[in-house]
């Protein structure tokens, strides 16, 4: 693993400055543009229909983005692959269809293990932030009780991206099996 490391970090680094960099500058240009526009006399209700326009456009290209690159990580670490090849791949893997039907598309289903992965972070933080919340209560914030909220927001924060992230392990293994055969790939290579 210490070979693909930096591979891996600079890998994630362009990925992140591209998928939150290029949203990012449409929100600029519109932290620009839409003042100057309103002080040349366009109206506030024009101005506001061009800022919902380019917030919607950034946030479908940040969706694009995101879900095209995904596997991106895995890709680096699993095959080897770095910077645009893994992003390359990544998108290779996520388009297309394994089986028929709307729910049953790669991004679909991607998207569904994502927000399932919030909910869960969400419930697990709840349930494990309730108890130190109550000691909050009923003793004085102290050391000793901020600690044992810190523990316990580790704790959940850590049981959380551990599913997600095995998920979406089991997600990149499942698209490699149903569009490439890697378990017939596997196998014959045993042989």
């Amino acid at each position: 693993m210490r070979s693909r490391l930096g591979r891996l970090i600079g890998t994630l680094i362009l990925w992140s400055v591209l998928v939150f960099g290029v949203p990012g500058l449409f929100g600029m240009v519109a932290a620009v543009a839409v003042p100057s526009l309103v002080m040349m006399g366009l109206g506030g209700v024009v101005a506001g229909i061009i800022v919902f326009v380019v917030l919607l456009l950034a946030f479908w290209i940040f969706t694009t983005l995101f879900l095209n690159w995904l596997l991106a990580d895995k890709v680096v670490v699993l095959e080897e692959l770095a910077w645009m090849k893994a992003l390359r791949r990544s998108k290779e893997l996520m388009k297309g269809r394994t089986e028929p039907g709307f729910w049953k598309s790669i991004k679909t289903k991607a998207s569904l293990i994502i927000i399932l992965g919030v909910v869960i972070w969400f419930g697990i933080n709840l349930l494990f932030q309730l108890p130190g919340v109550l000691l909050g209560i009923f003793f004085s914030e102290g050391i000793m009780v901020n600690t044992v909220q810190g523990i316990l927001n580790m704790v959940a924060t850590s049981l959380a991206t551990a599913y997600t992230a095995i998920a979406m392990i089991l997600f990149y293994y499942d698209i490699r099996v149903r569009r490439e055969g890697f378990d017939l790939k596997m196998m014959a290579e045993k042989l």
